[in-house]
């Protein structure tokens, strides 16, 4: 019964004993296991890797194939074309060759052409210089006639203004006579009748502008200083544009063709007037230039006369 029992015991231990070696074998064999699982991950892992840098430089590969075959393309392009203009160079060489030729050949017969045309050409130039010389002479009296022209041009200008000046008086004359028998009284004054002989007399000098020589340094405007007669009166007419303007003044105060007027408005001295034409009881008078503006006269205006 002991025997059994120690047997028993020795049975179970060895058991234990085989089951804690089976384990430790386990154990070890699937800690070998499992680092050889993990080397052969790694290794799996360094391959595909590797495969994949394979494949890419594989790529990189094939496109350098590619461009090499482009490349190769173009070159067999290049060089085709090279051919071209190769062919056509000597094409051109031989163009070149056979124009200068040519030219040598013109050359050499063409002497005697451009020394003819030489001659022929001074002769032209001769024809040239004397048809000039004419044309300088036919200038020269053109340009005499269309001088003699402008001075008769000139001439009848200065005649019409002065007929101008001439029948713009009349106009301010009939104008003014018009309205004497139309109103029978002028600026305030009496009335003067008018006759046809009065209106038809002149005096013997009319003039459209002042003589320079009749002009004073005395003056502060440079012009003539008044006498001192003073007559109040009203103008009747005036026309800017001509610078003129008629006064019902006339020869009964002593109104003459020639005469110098100052105009005197508002207690100043505004204008000087000559006296261009004098009736019996009007006058017709032009603005001096240097002195007054027929924009500051109307007709209707007061003013005073000294002279």
């Amino acid at each position: 019964m002991k025997v059994v029992t120690i047997l028993s015991i020795l049975i179970r231990v060895i058991a234990i004993a085989g089951a804690g070696i089976a384990f430790w074998f386990f154990d070890e064999t699937n800690g070998k296991l499992e680092q050889k699982h993990a080397d052969y991950m790694e290794e799996k892992g360094i391959r595909e890797d590797t495969e994949q840098k394979l494949e890419t430089e594989e790529g990189k590969v094939k496109a350098l194939r590619n461009n090499v075959a482009n490349l190769e393309q173009d070159v067999r392009e290049k060089i085709s074309i090279i051919a071209a203009k190769d062919d056509s160079i000597r094409n051109k060489s031989s163009e070149i060759k056979n124009l200068q030729s040519e030219k040598k050949t013109l050359k050499e017969t063409t002497d005697d052409q451009i020394a003819e045309l030489s001659k022929q050409k001074r002769n032209l130039q001769g024809e040239v210089d004397s048809f000039r010389n004419q044309l300088d002479e036919m200038q020269d009296e053109m340009d005499q006639k269309i001088a003699e022209k402008d001075d008769q041009i000139a001439e009848k200008e200065d005649e019409i203004a002065q007929l101008e000046v001439d029948v713009e008086s009349k106009i301010l004359e009939v104008e003014a006579i018009k309205e004497k028998y139309e109103t029978g009284s002028v600026g305030g004054g009496p009335a003067v009748a008018m006759n046809t002989n009065s209106a038809s007399s002149e005096t013997e000098s009319k003039a459209n502008v002042l003589p320079s020589e009749n002009i004073s340094s005395k003056s502060p405007m440079g012009l003539p200083d008044a006498a001192g007669n003073e007559i109040e009166t009203s103008i009747v007419k005036v026309n800017k544009s001509r610078s003129l303007l008629v006064i019902p003044v006339g020869t009964v105060e002593s109104m003459a063709a020639g005469k110098k007027l100052y105009v005197h408005n508002g207690g100043k001295e505004i204008a000087l007037l000559h006296v261009i034409e004098a009736g019996i009881d009007y006058s017709v008078a032009s603005i001096h230039p240097s002195f007054g503006s027929p924009r500051s006269l109307s007709a209707g205006d007061s003013i005073k006369l000294v002279f």
